[in-house]
């Protein structure tokens, strides 16, 4: 099977300012299917990434309240919705896949034994081929794959 997917380089300084890219390119993905966040560690940046997308959400919400535009008002409703049923998990309690957008964070070690296919990744951590191999396998027909900070491996 021939598929196609694509690559981003991306450079941030900070884990604050990383969680923060993170959040805002996952808000213009989020309706193209599951993502996958590989990073050092994974916990810590789930909270961080998470928080980042508490406020992007309330953002939005006080944006939707400011505005009198009808087809604005329903898009973003249907943007808030959407981020309100994401879900965030750390890549080893994951056991099956819920149906909702689902943000995978995980360890290098551990992408082996995920499940499902992934429409974006964010590779935050230097990884070796045997975990790019793992990545790609499951990449989804125009998939991106994020690379910050010069993380290596593609």
């Amino acid at each position: 099977m021939n598929r196609r997917w694509y690559v981003e380089c991306r450079s941030v300084q900070g884990m604050t300012a990383l969680a923060n890219d993170v959040a805002r390119h996952l808000q213009v993905r989020s309706d193209l299917g599951n993502v996958l966040v590989v990073t050092s560690s994974p916990f810590s940046f789930m909270r961080l990434t998470r928080k980042q997308w508490v406020k992007i959400g309330n953002s939005l919400m006080r944006e939707r309240a400011s505005t009198i535009n009808s087809p604005l008002l329903t898009e973003l409703t249907a943007e808030i919705e959407g981020m309100r049923e994401s879900v965030f998990m750390q890549g080893e309690h994951i056991k099956q896949t819920i149906g909702q957008l689902e943000v995978i964070f995980a360890e290098p070690s551990s992408i082996r034994e995920l499940l499902g296919q992934w429409s974006t990744v964010y590779v935050c951590a230097e990884i070796g081929s045997l975990e790019c191999n793992d990545i790609t396998e499951r990449l989804a027909d125009g998939a991106v794959v994020v690379l910050y900070n010069e993380a290596t491996g593609f």
